[in-house]
């Protein structure tokens, strides 16, 4: 095993070990739960979803899905009426462990050597996208503009690329990131697995502010993505406590959905989500081996 995958195991261990044993932070008050459960893919007879690791959406009738371990591969969704329908499956060299949609194209982040690959938005026909050498992408993120962020693994810093894959500025970012979010002031956004910490970059790429996340049941929170509207509302996926969290712009705690399980409309290890234009979200649920959409509602707990 590599540098980087030991030093990755025993931050993931010392998170496992405080959310078995519980964590200090103290519980605040939860607000209302927002986010109630829609619907859950479907597959054909003889296909299956087995642990996705990782989904993006283009519309509100297309979603990409990465899925599998020991055969990895890559889920191409369209909506046909009122039902999700599967359109394509391609196989990977290695798992995926973060998409986006750039606007054009699905990007993955491949496990190991691979780096980053583009896979055309209808067939998934694929191509290699060009980045610096030594670059190993980690979560990804997409911005307003076109652009591609990356979180280097090995050195700890998020790279902008550009569609041709030129490096435009890029900062550091130290500790175990799991999500990316680019705002619309030319910012970003990070998650802080290890941390249970979500912090803000401006646009000048400087560090602004920083908010923890609320414990589950006294153990702390385990972000492995979020996203940021354009008015600075974010939410956070906890991988822990299988639930969405959602933030305003100064990073106050105003709603929530879901929570850990096993039946329809709860979450159990989620490994990565997506927001529909809609307004629904999609997750990848990987401890139960399925997709699962939530809307919101206005009201209620």
């Amino acid at each position: 095993m590599n540098r980087v995958g030991r030093r990755h195991l025993v931050r993931v261990a010392v998170a496992l070990l405080g959310f078995c044993i519980g964590g200090s932070i103290s519980a605040q008050s939860e607000p209302p739960r927002i986010y109630v459960w829609s619907e859950t893919l479907g597959v054909p007879e003889g296909e299956q979803i087995l642990a996705p690791s990782a989904i993006a959406t283009a519309s509100e009738s297309e979603l990409l899905v990465a899925d599998g371990m020991e055969e990895p591969r890559l889920l191409l969704f369209g909506k046909q009426g009122v039902s999700w329908q599967l359109k394509s499956v391609v196989t990977l060299p290695s798992v995926s462990h973060s998409i986006v949609f750039d606007g054009k194209n699905w990007i993955a982040a491949l496990r190991g050597e691979l780096g980053l690959m583009a896979f055309d938005r209808a067939d998934l026909s694929a191509r290699k996208v060009p980045a610096q050498p030594g670059l190993v992408a980690g979560p990804l993120a997409s911005t307003p503009g076109g652009n591609l962020l990356v979180f280097d693994l090995v050195t700890e810093r998020v790279v902008e690329l550009s569609p041709s894959g030129e490096a435009v500025r890029e900062t550091a970012v130290p500790g175990y990131v799991t999500g990316l979010a680019a705002d619309w002031s030319g910012g970003f956004l990070a998650a802080l697995a290890d941390e249970a910490r979500i912090i803000r970059f401006n646009n000048q790429w400087e560090q602004v502010e920083s908010w923890e996340l609320p414990p589950s049941d006294g153990k702390p929170a385990w972000p492995v993505g979020l996203t940021v509207d354009e008015g600075g509302k974010t939410t956070v996926l906890d991988r822990h406590g299988g639930r969405l969290l959602e933030f305003d712009s100064t990073g106050r705690w105003v709603a929530m959905g879901s929570r850990r399980g096993w039946e329809p409309g709860l979450l159990f290890l989620p490994s990565g989500f997506d927001n529909l234009p809609d307004g629904r979200v999609a997750v990848a649920d990987e401890g139960n081996g399925r997709v699962q959409i939530f809307r919101r509602v206005d009201t209620g707990n």
